[in-house]
């Protein structure tokens, strides 16, 4: 019998809790607006203090990642086999895959802060949420070669993005206003 490093590993309290939790977070995201409105409603606008409210913001927004950290963290229960879906594609042939689209996304992004355009088509893939999402889980992979902690990440970000976030501005690279001035 092979000897498991982790005790209990792919643990979860019930069948496809780790596919309902990602689901939720999809649902989250998706109703972002009535959420947050929601949020704002029963807890937020109670909190006086506007520093403190922000960071409440981010610790409630993350309520599902801390979920999903622990139990991956003790069990292993959000790795790609315990999701599945390492069962339908080879290992080494999902990292080639992932290491790749988060390659083209790391040199697509780092010539957009160099100044150089992208096409047309391009702009219009790239603000789909889900394209979003693929591009920020492959290029984290890419950086780590984790890829729970690389969906992590990406998690982490639209989570904070849309359920803590007042607004979303547009930040231009190029732009000095932004630029400290000291």
């Amino acid at each position: 019998m092979e000897k498991q490093f982790i005790d209990n590993y792919g643990y979860v309290p019930f069948p496809y809790f780790q596919h309902i939790l990602l689901l939720l977070v999809v649902i989250l995201i998706l109703l972002r607006n009535k959420v947050y409105n929601f949020l704002n409603k029963y807890i937020y606008n109670y909190i006086p203090n506007i520093i403190v409210k922000k960071y409440i913001k981010i610790i409630v927004a993350l309520i599902p990642l801390y979920i999903m950290l622990y139990y991956d963290i003790k069990y292993s229960s959000f790795s790609m086999k315990n999701l599945g879906i390492t069962t339908h594609i080879n290992n080494d042939t999902f990292n080639s895959i992932l290491r790749l689209v988060g390659s083209y996304y790391i040199v697509q992004s780092t010539g957009l802060s160099l100044g150089v355009l992208i096409g047309d088509t391009q702009n219009i893939i790239n603000k789909e949420l889900i394209i979003q999402f693929i591009l920020f889980f492959t290029a984290a992979f890419a950086y780590t070669n984790n890829r729970s902690e690389s969906m992590f990440a990406a998690i982490a970000y639209f989570l904070v993005k849309y359920l803590a976030c007042d607004k979303t501005i547009e930040i231009q690279p190029d732009n000095d206003d932004l630029l400290n001035k000291d």
